[in-house]
């Protein structure tokens, strides 16, 4: 099955070939018969000392730095989450949550009476303009 609307067309995937910047194609293909193309998606051997990634001192980004200035902190995630959880515990226990319920529920209730007299208007309307027809 191929591409296409009556899947009649190309089943293989086209390769991409990466040329040099800066060259004509002819220049490319004597290159390619050469074999002096680069192949970009060879790994290059790393030449030296492998440990020299771990020799080297880590960089730091801007949110370390912050971090470092403002007196940031690295906190266990354990610790955060039971603060989290404190912290919706003493809301729900105070009084404002209460009212935040109370709330909800007038907004519910306003809400409902909106839409119905909403509805009820929009019957008014279209009476209304049946009437003005005779």
């Amino acid at each position: 099955k191929g591409l296409g609307k009556n899947e009649d067309g190309r089943v293989e995937p086209v390769e991409i070939i990466l040329l040099p910047t800066g060259k004509s194609l002819d220049a490319c293909a004597e290159l390619r018969e050469k074999n002096k193309l680069k192949q970009p998606f060879k790994r290059k051997k790393t030449k030296g000392n492998q440990n020299s990634k771990v020799n080297q001192v880590p960089v730091q980004d801007v949110f370390d730095f912050i971090n470092n200035t403002l007196g940031g902190r690295k906190g266990n995630i354990e610790d955060l989450k039971q603060n989290q959880q404190c912290d919706t515990l003493d809301r729900r226990k105070s009084g404002k949550s209460k009212n935040d319920r109370n709330y909800n529920v007038e907004l519910f209730k306003l809400e409902e009476e909106k839409s119905r007299i909403q509805k009820m208007l929009s019957k008014q309307h279209d009476s209304v303009s049946r009437n003005n027809g005779k």
